[in-house]
């Protein structure tokens, strides 16, 4: 699929406006996270995380499968996004979330709990909360903003090797399931949206699509309209499922908001 145009249209508000993808691209950078691990060659992108804030609780949310055959004391966000220091989720929370047969779905949450973590991510990175997320539309336009591991690179720093992560963030339509995406498919629980070698980026440009292993868990964000006369990128940006599995220049799979709602509802009642 080469075809980008059918979703390339101009935005609700007009057009493809440089402040516009300024402020959209400045945004998805403060609420966007690298999830990291630590191995003996040094810090690699493990995936992408979104961060809210409910009920008082911080959490991380992202794909489960991230942590399939990793050690959970190597996993770590960095403090900031433009810090080299970086942070350990080992002393904090896994929450997950089974279907009506008990099958764990492919996302996750975990609560931030270690007190100058949770004064960290406060500090320098945005939390989003429920009003920021929305039950997918069956069409219209999407954006999916990740840390592809094929863009980062190292660098020594000391005895250490630091990781240098590259965002991208690109849009996207809905389609129907994929003949051939793995079974089961659920209607209420998968999102499917196209996936392209070529894609639009958020400034209009068309953008060579990298590998996407380090985007899993990404946030997939729905395009709206702003409720206002007042444009916000905030109040264009809704958060509508969490991005677990692609084929490579044919779709995304993500997970629906609603079954992410219903896990967070469940986190912050624990």
């Amino acid at each position: 699929m080469s075809d980008i145009e059918d979703y390339a249209a101009p935005l609700p508000n007009g057009g493809l406006d440089p402040s516009v993808s300024q402020a959209h691209e400045e945004f998805l950078r403060l609420v966007t996270v690298p999830v990291l691990i630590n191995r003996e060659k040094g810090v690699d992108v493990l995936g992408t995380g979104t961060l809210f804030e409910i009920d008082t609780k911080i959490f991380l949310v992202t794909a489960k499968h991230l942590f399939d055959g990793e050690e959970y004391a190597k996993v770590a966000i960095p403090a900031s996004p433009n810090d080299r220091t970086i942070a350990y989720l080992n002393d904090n929370k896994l929450h997950l979330l089974g279907d009506q047969n008990s099958k764990e779905l492919d996302i996750c949450a975990i609560e931030l709990r270690h007190a100058p973590l949770v004064e960290y991510v406060k500090r320098h990175w945005t939390c989003l909360t429920l009003d920021d997320t929305t039950t997918p539309a069956s069409a219209g336009r999407f954006i999916v903003c990740g840390y592809p591991s094929s863009l980062s690179s190292h660098r020594k720093n000391g005895n250490d090797i630091d990781v240098v992560t590259k965002i991208i963030a690109f849009y996207t339509n809905r389609i129907p399931p994929p003949p051939n995406a793995e079974r089961p498919v659920d209607d209420s629980i998968d999102i499917f949206l196209r996936h392209c070698e070529v894609n639009r980026s958020i400034d209009g440009e068309p953008i060579q699509s990298p590998r996407f292993q380090g985007v899993s868990g990404a946030s997939i964000w729905e395009t709206q309209s702003p409720p206002g006369s007042f444009w916000t990128p905030r109040g264009t940006l809704k958060v509508a499922g969490i991005q677990n599995a692609n084929r490579y220049g044919e779709y995304l799979r993500a997970t629906s908001w609603d079954c992410v709602a219903a896990l967070l509802r469940q986190a912050s009642a624990s």
